[in-house]
């Protein structure tokens, strides 16, 4: 009787610490609902914003065709002797690498597109010169482990589902355990039965 009811409360921690296992991958399901598909765009980002599609628009109107992304980084190394601060927040330019992202987000891009990254303080966005809302910008795909939000919850949300239902598993082994690992009760309970007196109605 001792090793069934060691047998049980062993079982019972086992679904306790099984249980408290899911809650980190609850909490971070629940926070991978909260971040948002974009972010605005702040004013002084704006304003980098602005000048980069300036110089694009400019070299395209000139030449026939927009600036190579080296190009336009050897212009921001330029400005930024002048004042301005494209390196500190990392500003990237491309015209031929448009991620999943940003086509969802917004759109298969047009003739003669770019989009422009940023490391924003939180994490990493995504600006497209195509896009109709002009003070947003695209959540990068960095800021998940999956690179999207939908394979961050299928991932978060099966680890919770996996801890938590083998908890629910042990605990009903646990229910259980002192029937079948102690036949010797249910015995006692059939002897009792056989031996009680027969009265005829």
């Amino acid at each position: 009787m001792n090793s069934s009811i060691c047998r049980r409360t062993a079982l019972a921690l086992l679904a306790c610490l099984l249980a408290l296992m899911s809650l980190p991958f609850i909490a971070i399901t629940l926070v991978s609902l909260t971040i948002p598909a974009t972010t605005e765009v702040r004013p002084w980002e704006r304003q980098s914003l602005e000048k980069i599609e300036a110089f694009a628009q400019h070299e395209l109107a000139s030449r026939g065709s927009l600036p190579s992304g080296q190009e336009v980084a050897e212009w921001m190394r330029q400005m930024d002797k002048l004042g301005s601060n494209f390196d500190g927040s990392g500003y990237t330019y491309s015209i031929d690498k448009f991620p999943a992202k940003v086509r969802s987000e917004f759109g298969e891009p047009p003739k003669n597109s770019f989009v422009i990254g940023w490391w924003n303080g939180d994490s990493d966005v995504v600006f497209a010169s195509w896009q109709k809302d002009r003070s947003v910008a695209a959540i990068g795909s960095s800021s998940y482990v999956l690179g999207s939000r939908l394979g961050d919850l299928l991932l978060w949300s099966s680890f919770s589902l996996a801890f938590f239902g083998n908890a629910l598993i042990v605990l009903r082994r646990a229910m259980t355990s002192v029937e079948t690992t102690n036949p010797s009760v249910k015995g006692a309970a059939c002897a009792k039965a056989q031996a009680a007196p027969y009265v005829e109605r």
